[in-house]
């Protein structure tokens, strides 16, 4: 082996140890949240969409750009004030997860407000029911299978709380996957519901309280009224 292609290997080996040890120092400067418990604003490189994440969740969605925070309610204020949709700038967020979450900058931070109801809709009044509590909250009565909205919001005790609902079609069997959500959120989504099934809604708590915090309504197409006074 030549003189020459030793020193070219050595080289690139240094380069290659460079480039590594540059990386390895701008992960560790913004890596911001390094405790159980504390919350950080986390920014996709790619995209610029910023989450808000605790420290053991896995994976992380980019590099820490905010924080440390107590709480998830604090980390999301602080990822509403760095909302600047479309922005390039590495410490804004263009974009915020979940989608909805900042609609309502300078009201109530971190829970997406829900969309005014057309008048071809109706919902059901928002109710309650204990927390860690497993209920079904609604059950296709209908004549074939009917897409409703769900608003859902786990509010209940423990800061590890989530919400979870599920559908089951008329064997009781599961249809699809299960809707997790963090504590905290009000997430409004579409469900459809399999003739003759239900849905059923659980705020998993490690709290024994049983306190009324967990919230739901669900809005009905019209058509729906409409087939069922014919």
């Amino acid at each position: 082996m030549t003189e020459s292609v030793v020193m070219l290997r050595y080289y690139m080996v240094c380069l290659a140890w460079l480039a590594f040890s540059g990386l390895w120092s701008h992960a560790q400067a913004t890596q911001i949240c390094k405790n159980a418990g504390q919350y950080c604003v986390n920014r996709e490189t790619s995209s610029g969409v910023c989450h808000v994440q605790e420290t053991t969740e896995s994976p992380q969605f980019g590099p820490n750009i905010l924080g440390p925070y107590g709480s998830r309610k604090d980390g999301l204020a602080a990822m509403c004030n760095a909302y600047d949709p479309g922005s390039t700038d590495p410490n804004k967020c263009s974009g915020v997860a979940p989608a909805g979450v900042c609609d309502n900058k300078g009201g109530s931070v971190g829970k997406k407000t829900a969309s005014p109801r057309p008048s071809s809709s109706r919902a059901s009044a928002l109710q309650t029911q204990a927390c860690n509590v497993n209920s079904t909250i609604w059950t296709n009565t209908g004549a074939k299978a009917i897409t409703v909205t769900g608003t859902f919001e786990d509010d209940c005790h423990e800061p590890e709380d989530h919400g979870e609902v599920k559908i089951f079609d008329k064997s009781n069997v599961q249809v699809g996957s299960t809707l997790t959500f963090s504590r905290g959120y009000l997430v409004s989504v579409p469900l459809t519901v399999p003739l003759q099934g239900h849905i059923e809604y659980l705020c998993k708590s490690n709290s024994n309280l049983q306190e009324l915090q967990c919230k739901y309504a669900i809005t009905e197409p019209a058509s729906n009224k409409t087939e069922k006074h014919q």
